[in-house]
């Protein structure tokens, strides 16, 4: 299990990291947020790109 910083995910699905944080918030995406960082789980971001065609 790993971890992608917003920086990382914004750039993986060519969105903004304010659209990332709006996924988190939505429970889209799964993530932590420690310490004003934020970290997306990896295996949260392949079903996201998986699912989002439909």
């Amino acid at each position: 299990m790993g971890f992608f910083k917003i920086k990382e995910v914004a750039g993986i699905l060519n969105l903004s990291q304010t659209y990332i944080s709006a996924l988190l918030e939505e429970n889209l995406l799964a993530g932590l947020k420690i310490g004003g960082r934020i970290f997306i789980l990896e295996e949260s971001v392949g079903i996201y790109q998986k699912y989002r065609k439909y």
